[in-house]
């Protein structure tokens, strides 16, 4: 996020691309007169791309796993070794394909190919025919690949190749960091997304589209088949609930453009929160929602070029103080204009934003919220947040959007509080006060106030996706990371209307 420049003009690209930004410090608080600066860590570990005729995922020398929640192996299963399909073990793989991570990607293979073997005929009309090409587990030892010039291309890669019908992997590098960062369903997104480009090949889809159509296609042919292996239930080799869900969504935080990409680049393939919402898309219709066009996704996509040379310098991050100032300012103004307009009665009322430590929690008998570190107290109509807490950590971690979605949420709960809606039951709260910090981001995007004090920076969507994810495990009982990323989506796209329904 930046502060508000009414000359820049919404439409006009960057002139540079954006710099490499460093890791940032650990921030010793706020709320008291500390100042922190922190940068905007962009580092895309997987990032798809065409070269070519190839459709690859590459996977560069960072990391980027700040969104992804800790799934503990005791916790849940992420697999069901017993329903290995006998067509995993029948694959003909060149290469290395076993062990642990073998077994996950043979798995995912033959249950994406399956998926597509029943899906195909009905959404295309036509017989289906898998990739005949091969499939290459390569390792640094490896000869020549198909579409390569050595094993030392697909260092990091997945891809498919329409010349030569073939679908090559990493076998040493990227397979198991999918798996270790975001489980094996991280793993089958990959392969269905690159499936999803064999599809196309043989659809005839990929034959004039432009690169963004096909990516977020892909994406949402992964999300059809995530939700058939779903309702495979027990029958299925991966594991679909909502914490390895979550797990497996938080790698589009790798698959993202690089911040400051607009729609009109020639490689553009999306910013998470377009990817994300084209696989959810693909959960909630199947194949058949996927059959994108240009004009259709253009009011889907979302644009955000740096404002000017600062903002591009500072990777589109306040430090931490002005950027939680500027949030509750912006908040208020935003609830304050827009109130009647949701339904309320009479004037707003702002809550009072306490920041306290440790030593001096407010009082309240009904604490509601995110966690003991930002809750909404309704009987004092205060909204207390912990200077040291998690709104600190994720501004370090993630962005400084990342502590306006968490505040924004919080803020949420007064509005919710006034309009007679807060005691919904605790996963209905939480969607609509996600919701509804869509709404007030869409507002920020679309700079609709002549009093606004932030406008969003390149990124900032992402952070606020990240955010979601990663403290969807702080809100036991009150939804996934992927529902809450949904409500956010409707609440941005749709207006207060899809909130308050």
């Amino acid at each position: 996020m930046s502060h508000p420049d009414p000359s820049w003009p919404v439409s006009h690209p960057p002139t540079t691309p954006p710099p490499p930004p460093t890791t940032p410090p650990s921030p010793p608080g706020f709320g008291r007169g500390a100042k922190v600066v922190i940068g905007l860590l962009v580092v895309a570990i997987l990032a798809t791309l065409v070269v070519g005729a190839v459709v690859v995922a590459t996977r560069g020398t960072g990391g980027d796993d700040r969104a992804a929640p800790k799934l503990a192996a005791d916790e849940d299963r992420t697999v069901r070794p017993e329903s290995l399909p006998a067509e995993a073990e029948r694959l003909e793989v060149e290469g290395s394909s076993e062990g642990r991570y073998g077994r996950d990607m043979r798995a995912a293979i033959a249950d994406v190919d399956a998926f597509w073997r029943r899906a195909y005929p009905g959404t295309f009309g036509e017989r289906y025919r898998t990739v005949q090409g091969g499939l290459y587990a390569v390792t640094d030892r490896d000869r020549r690949v198909p579409c390569t010039e050595s094993a030392a291309d697909v260092e990091g890669n997945a891809f498919y190749c329409p010349s030569e019908d073939v679908v090559a992997w990493d076998a040493d590098d990227l397979i198991p960091h999918m798996v270790e960062t975001y489980g094996p369903l991280g793993l089958g997104l990959v392969i269905a997304h690159e499936w999803g480009h064999a599809v196309q090949s043989r659809a005839g889809e990929s034959e004039q589209a432009p690169v963004l159509v096909l990516e977020q296609q892909a994406d949402c042919y992964a999300g059809a088949w995530v939700a058939d292996v779903r309702r495979g239930g027990d029958r299925r080799y991966f594991v679909v609930n909502d914490r390895t869900l979550d797990l497996a969504l938080a790698g589009f935080l790798e698959l993202r453009d690089t911040p400051g990409t607009t729609r009109a680049d020639a490689g553009a393939h999306g910013t998470a929160f377009d990817r994300i919402r084209a696989f959810q898309e693909g959960v909630e219709g199947g194949p058949s929602t996927c059959g994108y066009t240009a004009d259709d996704l253009a009011p889907r996509l979302v644009d955000l070029p740096f404002t000017d040379q600062a903002d591009l310098d500072s990777g589109g991050n306040l430090d931490l103080q002005d950027a939680f100032d500027l949030t509750v300012a912006d908040l208020e103004d935003f609830w304050t204009e827009a109130w009647s307009s949701v339904g309320g009665d009479g004037r707003f009322d702002a809550p009072e934003v306490k920041v306290f430590s440790t030593k001096d929690r407010p009082r309240c008998d009904r604490p509601v919220g995110l966690s003991k570190e930002v809750f909404y107290c309704a009987d004092t109509n205060v909204l207390a947040v912990q200077e040291d807490g998690l709104v600190t950590e994720l501004h370090a971690r993630i962005g400084d959007y990342a502590l306006g979605e968490v505040v924004g949420s919080g803020y949420s709960l007064a509005a919710m509080q006034q309009l007679g809606i807060l005691d919904r039951d605790a996963a209905s709260r939480t969607r609509t006060a996600d919701c509804l910090a869509g709404v007030w981001s869409a507002s920020v995007f679309s700079r609709n106030r002549e009093s606004a004090q932030l406008q969003l920076s390149p990124g900032d969507l992402d952070e606020a996706v990240s955010a979601l994810l990663s403290t969807a495990e702080h809100r036991e009982g009150s939804g996934s990371g992927a529902e809450r990323v949904a409500a956010y989506r409707d609440g941005f796209m749709d207006g207060a209307d899809a909130c308050l329904r």
